[in-house]
């Protein structure tokens, strides 16, 4: 892979990382203002609790089935268990996401440090050689590539007439 490639790779990463950056951001900022609405129908149906003092209890709501609040207390505290899972999904993600980020950094250095070499220590010669011969063998193989189709026609109709 050339410089340009592994940087433009390091940049799409980079690019997923952030976007998944915004996502968690998103989940939070949604997450937050369902614990306000939740808190909210707490205190107009004078609980005297908050979401703080019960979010760690698992379906701490069914105390309240009988209520008439219930069914907005319910929906909203499972909408805050879905942000919540959100969260953490996306924080894996964003986990493998960076190691996806510092393994191609990793490898743009390891080529720039590869390239650096070759400027310093190779003759100027052989570094013209490999240039001509590199540029010879792009020409070839992109002219192998232009002329593909025809030489697959070419073939296919060869082929049929000594099928019989």
């Amino acid at each position: 892979m050339t410089i340009d490639e592994l940087k433009e790779k390091v940049r799409l990463a980079e690019e997923r990382v952030a976007k998944i950056e915004k996502t968690i951001e998103r989940h939070k900022s949604q997450g937050e203002k369902k614990v306000v609405a939740l808190n909210k129908i707490l205190e107009e149906n004078n609980l005297g609790i908050t979401y703080e003092d019960v979010c760690e209890k698992n379906g701490w709501y069914y105390d309240y089935q009988n209520q008439s609040f219930y069914h907005d207390l319910y929906w909203t505290a499972c909408d805050i268990r879905d942000k919540e899972s959100a969260i953490t999904d996306n924080m894996k993600k964003l986990k493998d996401a960076q190691k996806v980020v510092e393994n191609w950094k990793e490898k743009l250095r390891a080529e720039e440090v590869k390239l650096q070499y070759i400027r310093d220590s190779v003759p100027e010669v052989i570094k013209e050689f490999l240039e001509s011969w590199k540029q010879r063998i792009l020409s070839y193989y992109n002219q192998k590539a232009a002329d593909y189709p025809e030489a697959l026609q070419e073939y296919r109709a060869e082929r049929d007439l000594n099928k019989w």
